[in-house]
This record gives structure tokens, C-alpha cells and sequence, in this order.
């Protein structure tokens, strides 16, 4: 058995879901995304529910895509299936927009996440991606892997083929104050297929 495949093996074995629960302050960041939503085929990589929902109420076309089932079953296709094969699972250039609320920072080579995004969306699509702020508690968390700075990010948007056209900041703690839980949030534009190495 080769390396990589012994290594996914240990960490499907070591993997654990995580009690997430849904909350105000998430409620306000899903809104951020929504409200910046336009027209076409909506794919969640991620498995956010409750966006999935609000769009879907709206009429959108949505997909959902996720290692773990939804917990109650939805009214629009779900996928399951790991981060790093989503391109394996679902059809290219079949997607206007893929969103990523907190899941980049789970990811064991978001650059290999991001480049399948970029392969998923039709030419010019959009791609919306939060990640939590770069800090001790969150590069500790147990389920993170790839918490970075933002020039970090900036950089692996760009290596993948992707312009940013809206970068802001916001919280996800249901006060909407504490510095623990600020993230970055992105809208991102598909400008190449080149991986952009330079």
C-alpha cells in the first residue's frame, strides 16, 4: 500500500465529527454569503444547511456536498464525499458558484481544494470562502489544519486561478464582538484554469 493511501487510511481512522451546532452569530455570517448570491447552479462544499435552505427558498438550484450526511434529509441533492475529491464526484464546469463557510481551514491541501473549485465552475463563476482569523486557539483546534494568514490565502486564491473581488471581515459569535471569532470572508471570480505557481 502506498504512503498516501496509508496515511488517508490512519486519518479516516482518526477522524471524529465535530458537534457543531448552528448559532446567531453563524446565522449572520450565512446571511453575508447569501446576500452576495447571484442567479445559477449553488454547490456548498462544506455542508452549511441553513445557507442551502435560504437560497433554496429562494429558488435557487443548490447542491450540497459534505463528509457527513445533513442530520435531517433535504429537498435538493446531497453529496457525500471528502474535500479533496469533490471534483471526482460531481460533473466540471457544472457549477456559477461554490461556497466554503469554515471548511478550507479542514482541509489537509486547500491549494488541491481550491484548483478542483476552479475546475467545477463554469468560466468566470464565483467561488465565496470564510475562514477563521489566524490565531493560537483556532491552529490548535483539533479538526483544523490549514489555519493561515490572510497572505496566505491570498496567495493559494491566486496560485488556483482565482481573482479577488471582495475581500471584508465579520464575526461569528453571536454578539458579534469577540475577537476569538473573526473571520475573512471572500468573494473570489474564476479568471484561469493555469495553476499560477509564480
Amino acid at each position: 500500500m502506498r504512503a498516501a493511501d496509508r496515511f488517508q487510511a490512519a486519518y479516516d481512522a482518526a477522524l471524529r465529527p465535530y458537534p457543531y451546532a448552528w448559532t446567531a452569530g453563524k446565522e449572520s455570517s450565512a446571511r453575508w454569503i447569501a446576500d452576495r448570491i447571484g442567479p445559477g447552479r449553488v454547490l456548498d462544499i462544506g455542508g452549511t444547511t441553513r445557507l442551502l435552505d435560504l437560497l433554496h427558498a429562494r429558488g435557487q438550484d443548490v447542491t450540497y456536498y459534505d463528509r457527513y450526511p445533513p442530520a435531517e434529509p433535504r429537498p435538493y441533492p446531497v453529496h457525500l464525499g471528502d474535500m479533496h475529491t469533490v471534483a471526482d464526484a460531481l460533473p466540471p464546469q457544472s457549477f456559477d458558484w461554490v461556497v466554503m463557510r469554515h471548511t478550507l481551514e479542514h482541509s489537509l491541501n486547500p491549494l488541491l481544494v481550491l484548483w478542483q473549485v476552479n475546475e467545477l465552475l463554469a468560466d468566470g463563476g464565483h467561488a465565496a470562502i470564510i475562514v477563521p482569523n489566524y490565531c493560537e486557539g483556532w491552529v490548535r483546534f483539533w479538526t483544523h489544519f490549514s489555519v493561515l494568514p490572510v497572505q496566505s490565502w491570498l496567495m493559494l486564491f491566486h496560485r488556483a486561478g482565482f481573482d479577488v473581488v471582495e475581500q471584508a471581515d465579520g464575526y461569528w459569535d453571536d454578539a458579534q464582538t469577540d475577537p476569538h471569532f473573526i473571520e475573512h470572508r471572500f468573494i473570489l471570480t474564476q479568471q484561469t484554469r493555469t495553476l499560477r505557481l509564480d
